[in-house]
């Protein structure tokens, strides 16, 4: 995963929530709220009004992701939407 697959997209994922990935690190989602995000060596950093976690995020060879919460064991598989 690097910058380049995240900077200015937005990921629609399986659980109904959609990312915003911002440039600048800025960030959104459906469920979480705003805030930051940002690559770490142990996967995504995001930090919302609401959440603050690592996620490791796997780009497919298919072109979708599948994502885990770190310490959650939250899953989801999204797919770059408008």
């Amino acid at each position: 995963m690097t910058s380049a697959d995240l900077s200015g997209k937005k990921i629609c994922w399986d659980n109904g929530s959609a990312s915003s990935y911002g440039g600048g690190g800025k960030y959104s989602n459906s469920l979480s709220g705003e805030g930051t995000w940002t690559i770490t060596g142990g996967g995504v950093h995001i930090h919302t009004d609401r959440y603050d976690y690592v996620a490791a995020i796997q780009k497919l060879p298919d072109g979708t992701f599948q994502a885990v919460v770190i310490g959650a064991g939250i899953k989801s598989t999204g797919k770059y939407c408008n």
